[in-house]
C-alpha cells in the first residue's frame, strides 16, 4: 500500500513513534485512517458524479449509440461522419439457390 516496501514502513513508523510519541500514536493512527477513509469516500462521490454527467452528456448528443471506434474518431476530431455501427449480420449457412454459381453452363470460346 503507498508503493512502501517493508523497511520503509518500519521506518516511518519508528519516525512516527519518536515524532508523536507512544501516548499520542493511536489517537493519531485513527485520525490518518479517518481522513484516508473520509478522502476516499469523496473521490468516490467526485467519480460517480462525473460518470453520471458523461453518460447524460453522451445520450443527449446521441453518442452514447456509437460504437468504441466511433466515439474514439469524434474524440479526437475527426470530421467524417459519424454513424453508429450496426451490429453484424447473423452467422449462417449461405442458401443454396442465392449466390452460387454454376459452372457447367458456361461455354469456352464464345
Amino acid at each position: 500500500m503507498f508503493g512502501l516496501s517493508g523497511s520503509e514502513a518500519v521506518f516511518w513508523l519508528l519516525l512516527a513513534l519518536v515524532v508523536i510519541g507512544p501516548t499520542n500514536l493511536p489517537r493519531a493512527a485513527r485520525a490518518v485512517r479517518d481522513f484516508v477513509a473520509a478522502f476516499r469516500q469523496a473521490l468516490d462521490t467526485i467519480r460517480a458524479g462525473a460518470d453520471r454527467e458523461v453518460t447524460e452528456s453522451l445520450r443527449a448528443s446521441g453518442l452514447a449509440e456509437l460504437s468504441p471506434a466511433g466515439l474514439e474518431q469524434y474524440l479526437t476530431g475527426d470530421t467524417t461522419e459519424f454513424v453508429p455501427t450496426p451490429p453484424p449480420p447473423p452467422a449462417g449457412p449461405e442458401p443454396a439457390g442465392e449466390g452460387a454459381t454454376d459452372t457447367s453452363a458456361r461455354t469456352e470460346g464464345a
